[in-house]
């Protein structure tokens, strides 16, 4: 129903008003009725409408003054005159104020209907407009993120090479940074004490940490749009394109390093956590990041660091290939041949063998057919019998072009087994801190496409789903007498009584004690549970 408003200082035509025509029929509902334009003015102040069905002349305010007050103030509330034939002068002369239609009196049923009913079909539209409006905003909410890691990712880790492209994702994504002059930044976040601090400070999951961080970094976007590129417990490393460029370099790190500081403060602030923060390297402008791709692939001083940089290009690799998009899986390939940085040739290549036997099995799970295509041209042994890495870097050519050759391959990975393979291992690891990024790792794709089409295929993201299967088994162990409520919480990774509590009531729609007291029918200590 919208909503209605009618004002005449008659208070026989305001009555009259209100029992002429059935309103509810045409849609709408009155709200308020009232004898001048002053106190239509001073409702609205306070109280939507949608419509204002007001008399154009009245003793004090008549409805000109109302009409004009909607529009200066852009009120989304349309306006119809009641007026009689000596007026119709005057209410041409609103026009100016948008009055969107005038009813003439004496009023008729069939006068009412026909106006109404008219303004019922421009609301209805408005109204489809602006679901469609937010629907599209908050699906844009939700794929931005993705399409901008996604873009990070693949410049960081070798999938796009070429300017151009570049131009169009920054125009798209960042319009409101020059593409050719903005500098960018590594940034190396650090969390000493992380291990102490997920024990004894931080009173939920780690992948509830890793979401919380996700979402800090995502929405601190002052002068700066920064992106995670990987994670490793506390070691973080982070990407930074910048809103603004300055002249000359020094200008640029004076900039660069007041803003990582006004980030680093606001990080401990909101997680009450020691943090060191340095900046690895800040790139002139974002072409710089291209050729500096080896360099970035070596800069860690951490040998964890750097596998973890070659697993989350080999993740994005599998994710590429997946997807369809062979020539970013080639062009990524390429760079992990490149950055593969061990001194002894024969590892070199028993690294590029190890790869393609990843490959291999991922295939063999997410596209037999694919891996039937190529099975022919791979051998293990070859590959580590090969004299350099230059005739390495040729076989994987030769491999990625025969992929692009195999008809329909983008079509044969079925996402629901995908899926499927994550439930199973949500299921088998449910007594763990179960984190989205394990949950990727277990089946070699980046957490980005994995959260997407785990969204896409169940209706609810990854830590909706583990928390309610998480409770599913709380339920199960409340049954158990012997379990005290603190200990089933404990038990499944929830650190406080009342945290488990919410979530529990959350999920199932009773807090713990009472589900055992009037699902199970036994009684049962109180927990803290508000």
């Amino acid at each position: 129903m919208y909503k209605l408003i009618i004002a005449d200082d008659e208070s026989i035509i305001r009555e009259g008003l209100k029992g002429l025509v059935d309103w509810n029929e045409l849609g709408f509902e009155i709200i308020e009725t009232f004898s001048d334009g002053e106190e239509v003015i001073e409702f609205l102040d306070s109280m939507p409408a949608d419509v204002v069905l007001t008399d154009i002349k009245m003793k004090r305010i008549g409805g000109i003054d109302v009409a004009r007050y909607v529009q200066e103030n852009e009120l989304p509330c349309k306006v119809v005159f009641i007026s009689g034939h000596q007026e119709f002068e005057l209410a041409l002369q609103a026009v100016k104020y948008r009055v969107r239609d005038y009813i003439l009196k004496p009023s008729t049923v069939e006068s009412i209907r026909e106006v109404f009913g008219k303004i019922k079909k421009e609301l209805d539209a408005q109204t489809r407009d602006r679901e469609y409006q937010a629907r599209m905003q908050e699906y844009w909410a939700e794929v931005y993120p993705v399409f901008a890691d996604k873009f990070v990712g693949s410049l960081i880790m070798g999938g796009i090479d070429d300017t151009e492209i570049i131009d169009q994702r920054m125009q798209f994504l960042y319009p409101d940074v020059e593409v050719g002059s903005c500098p960018c930044m590594l940034v190396h976040l650090q969390i000493p004490e992380y291990d102490e601090f997920m024990q004894t400070s931080w009173n939920y999951s780690a992948d509830q940490f890793d979401n919380a961080l996700y979402n800090f970094v995502r929405f601190f976007q002052k002068d700066g749009y920064f992106h995670i590129i990987y994670k490793n417990r506390g070691s973080i490393r982070l990407f930074v394109i910048l809103k603004v460029s300055y002249r000359t370099p020094k200008e640029n790190a004076d900039f660069c390093n007041a803003l990582i500081r006004r980030f680093e403060q606001e990080f401990q602030e909101i997680f009450r956590i020691k943090t060191n923060m340095e900046i690895d390297r800040i790139f002139p402008t974002i072409y710089q990041v291209i050729e500096s791709r080896e360099e970035l692939a070596g800069m860690s001083s951490h040998r964890t660091d750097t596998e973890l940089y070659l697993l989350e290009r080999k993740k994005m690799l599998m994710t590429s290939i997946m997807q369809g998009n062979i020539n970013t899986a080639q062009k990524i390939m390429q760079t992990i041949l490149k950055s593969i940085s061990e001194s002894d040739p024969k590892a070199q290549l028993h690294s590029v063998a190890d790869i393609f036997h990843d490959i291999c099995g991922f295939l063999k799970e997410k596209n037999p057919s694919l891996l039937r295509s190529i099975q022919p041209f791979l051998n293990d042994q070859t590959i580590r019998n090969l004299p350099d890495m230059k005739a390495a870097e040729f076989y994987s050519d030769r491999i990625f072009d025969k992929m692009k050759t195999t008809e329909g391959m983008s079509k044969q990975f079925d996402t629901n087994r995908l899926v499927n393979r994550i439930k199973e291992y949500v299921v088998k690891h449910i007594l763990e801190d179960i984190r989205l990024e394990d949950a990727a790792n277990e089946i070699f794709i980046s957490t980005t496409h994995l959260s997407r089409i785990f969204k896409q295929q169940t209706g609810e993201t990854f830590l909706q789903y583990v928390t309610k299967k998480k409770m599913e088994k709380a339920a199960e162990l409340l049954s158990d007498p012997h379990y005290k409520i603190y200990q089933v919480g404990e038990c499944l990774g929830y650190k406080t009584p009342r945290y488990f509590s919410k979530l529990f009531y959350n999920v199932l729609g009773y807090y713990p004690s009472q589900y055992r007291r009037e699902i199970l029918h036994f009684r049962e200590e109180s927990d803290e549970e508000a």
